[in-house]
């Protein structure tokens, strides 16, 4: 570890890649060793990510934002090719909504109705009211459509002119959603038609974004690839990720890994990029350590170890300490991060002690 530490030294060009993340004890220990290695640069691996979501709604808000569907308050539900029962984040809470929406009691007129328009057959699709199978290439000219119909124009195709007839009859309570590898410009179309229904802060919900790394392209994997290319870095961190094998064959990243100096991964067993890297670190397993993260639906947790640790392994925030010379190990950097953070735990109108914790954890509050 000597030896690793002479190499995040200051001068030294250094580069970290990690995957998406919520937690706060790894965004600390980043800037703790940026304070150390100045101009640190930190990429984002997302192989399988929501950035064409972000992205539609940056392009349409102007901001970083995140939505949450909220369809236990929706009548009339649009899918574009969102199989949202199946692979959305809140896909349980969903499932749970469109069941409580369709009781037996319930007046058809206010029971939730599904239209799904779907390229590949999937869960959402089973369980629409109304299901139409479409290309995939087809969607956006179809959120399109949605676009035009909620501001009234005339819809040709009769199936998609019922279901806008719908959504304009049910007002704040539709919602038209669209599938997370849709592009950018087809999420912006079905957040404004949201907007123009009234749907926003009722059957849709914007909050700040719950990931705490980097946005933009400067942070993402070709970024890194170019710079690994023009040999602008000197040492090249990789925690928890295998971008050798999970990034596109044409993209190089395995080649341009060669020419850094010193190279080192961390992860829970030697992969392909572990083989690739000058030194391979053991990754304490989730069981083992203390770690942070935020749900969906923002509710903070706080997580500690089951098992004592079978092996030497290091959380990637007590290895980022170990770079800073910072002897602070998981539950210590865990209190640092959050002691000056949390509420104080509320007690009991009686006395008799603490309520649920989960009461007391900081929730994000929608815009």
């Amino acid at each position: 570890m000597r030896e690793a530490r002479g190499w995040f030294a200051k001068g030294r060009r250094v580069g970290v890649l990690t995957g998406p993340t919520t937690s706060r004890m790894l965004e600390g220990g980043l800037a703790r060793l940026a304070a150390r290695c100045p101009g640190l640069r930190w990429f984002v691996s997302n192989p399988v990510g929501r950035d064409n979501l972000h992205a539609g709604l940056r392009r349409l808000f102007g901001g970083s934002f995140a939505c949450h569907y909220r369809l236990d308050r929706a009548r009339v539900v649009l899918s574009l090719d969102d199989d949202f029962l199946f692979v959305d984040p809140g896909r349980l809470r969903h499932a749970r909504a469109l069941a409580l929406r369709r009781r037996a009691e319930l007046d058809p007129a206010e029971a939730l109705r599904l239209y799904a328009l779907e390229s590949f057959p999937g869960l959402t699709g089973a369980a629409a009211d109304h299901r139409l199978a479409v290309r995939v290439g087809d969607i956006p000219g179809l959120a399109r459509d949605v676009l035009r119909g909620v501001l009234g124009d005339a819809v040709d195709d009769p199936w998609l002119a019922a279901a806008i007839a719908d959504l304009k009859s049910a007002g704040p309570t539709g919602l038209v959603v669209a599938g997370p590898h849709q592009p950018p410009q087809v999420h912006a179309m079905v957040h404004a038609a949201n907007q123009l229904l009234g749907a926003a802060g009722r059957t849709v919900v914007y909050t700040e974004r719950l990931e705490r790394q980097p946005e933009g392209p400067e942070h993402a994997l070709p970024a890194l690839v170019t710079a690994l290319a023009r040999r602008e870095l000197d040492v090249l961190l990789v925690l928890d990720e295998n971008p050798v094998y999970t990034a596109p064959a044409d993209l190089g990243f395995a080649d341009a890994l060669v020419g850094v100096p010193f190279t080192a991964h961390l992860g829970l067993w030697r992969d392909e990029t572990g083989e690739r890297c000058r030194w391979h670190l053991p990754l304490a397993h989730p069981l083992e350590a203390w770690a942070d993260a935020a749900a969906d639906d923002g509710e903070i947790t706080l997580s500690q170890p089951t098992i004592r640790p079978l092996y030497d392994g290091l959380s990637a925030p007590e290895l980022l300490a170990a770079l800073t010379d910072d002897p602070a190990r998981g539950r210590d950097l865990l209190e640092r991060t959050w002691s000056d953070r949390a509420p104080p735990t509320p007690t009991s109108p009686s006395g008799g002690g603490p309520r649920s914790t989960t009461a007391a954890c900081p929730r994000l509050r929608p815009r």
